[in-house]
């Protein structure tokens, strides 16, 4: 990275704030919240904080039924990118990755970037990100190298899906992020349909793992497709209903 670089992605950003496209842009109202929310200095250099091996561990507990879920269907989706110089890491709902999947060749790049479990991504921390931001915005999102907020991690692709448990709250994020300067749009919207088809996979083994003795049923969303899962106790009555599923019955989350 030349020394021109940051200098430019930071004037880049501030202008960007000033010129007002936060009211119009997505991407321009968070770096407006890294920077004026949050205080942050696009041209910071400083690595992203780690939580202790201790903290990490704790964290690790307070989302062991996630963890759980997740296992299978981070597997099948690393299976489907790792090929291709991604990893695949699962946040909790604090963005700090807690899992994650990678070839071991990768790892020393991957962690000197921070992409790693005990980081810490939320949008306080490091700024506009993939993880962080889908936190924010709670929707599936691509932050895509000069899209990040800190200069210092611009050369990063992430492409981020939330994840909704049980009760149709939050639970964190799933996340395949590239260091890579060949990774097309055509190849980030292959990611973030593979990324989303694994984060609905995680919902429904949350679901079911929540509603173990209940009776499943399947809904059915406007377009034909799987609308998400409803619980329904021995008398008949919706004891649960998963976040796609009300969308589809036309109930608030």
């Amino acid at each position: 990275m030349n020394g021109s670089m940051p200098r430019h992605h930071a004037a880049r950003v501030e202008a960007a704030i000033a010129s007002g496209q936060a009211a119009r842009s997505a991407l321009v109202a968070s770096w407006r919240r890294s920077s004026r929310l949050h205080h942050l200095d696009p041209g910071g250099r400083t690595s992203p904080m780690r939580l202790t091996e201790a903290e990490l561990h704790q964290a690790r507990e307070r989302v062991a039924a996630l963890l759980a879920a997740a296992q299978g269907a981070m597997d099948r989706l690393y299976q489907a990118v790792g090929a291709s110089g991604c990893c695949v890491l699962l946040a909790d709902g604090e963005g700090v990755p807690v899992d994650r999947r990678g070839t071991v060749a990768d790892d020393a790049t991957f962690q000197s970037w921070g992409l790693w479990t005990g980081a810490l991504w939320s949008e306080e921390h490091e700024g506009t990100n993939g993880i962080g931001t889908c936190l924010v915005e709670q929707r599936p999102l691509t932050i895509d190298r000069d899209q990040h907020f800190f200069t210092r991690n611009t050369l990063l692709s992430c492409t981020a899906v939330p994840i909704y448990d049980h009760e149709a709250g939050l639970a964190g994020v799933l996340d395949v992020s590239s260091c890579r300067a060949d990774r097309t749009d055509a190849f980030s919207s292959l990611i973030a349909l593979v990324a989303g088809e694994a984060a609905r996979r995680i919902e429904a083994d949350l679901f079911r793992r929540a509603f173990a003795h209940a009776r499943i049923v399947l809904t059915q969303a406007a377009d034909g497709q799987c609308g998400g899962l409803v619980a329904v106790d021995a008398d008949d009555l919706v004891i649960g209903a998963t976040r796609s599923a009300r969308a589809a019955l036309g109930i608030a989350p």
